[in-house]
């Protein structure tokens, strides 16, 4: 069981990512002024981006609810907006792409 759970978050990470890239895209931002606006390091927003909270272990990202605030600041959405339903995370699942109100 520990195992389908491990293999869920990480499919849920990645998956988090993409849509993190998506909503950057449709808010015309690089990386690095996503990460200036969310008080981030590059770095730490490219791991996100890549589903990942630790390169070397690879272990799948958990922002912080702080974090997902100040990214959907930085995105210019509401947070609802950037945290991604499950369901939608499955293969098939349509990520949301913005544009809550606010």
């Amino acid at each position: 069981m520990v195992a389908e759970e491990r293999a869920d978050d990480v499919a849920y990470a990645r998956a988090l990512g993409l849509h993190f890239q998506r909503l950057r895209a449709a808010a015309g931002l690089s990386q690095e002024e996503v990460a200036h606006r969310a008080g981030m390091s590059r770095n730490y927003y490219q791991l996100l981006e890549q589903g990942l909270s630790n390169r070397e272990r690879a272990s799948p990202a958990n922002p912080t609810v702080v974090m997902l605030l100040a990214l959907a600041d930085a995105f210019g959405v509401d947070v609802a907006d950037v945290v991604l339903p499950r369901d939608r995370a499955r293969p098939g699942g349509d990520p949301p792409t913005g544009g809550g109100a606010r």
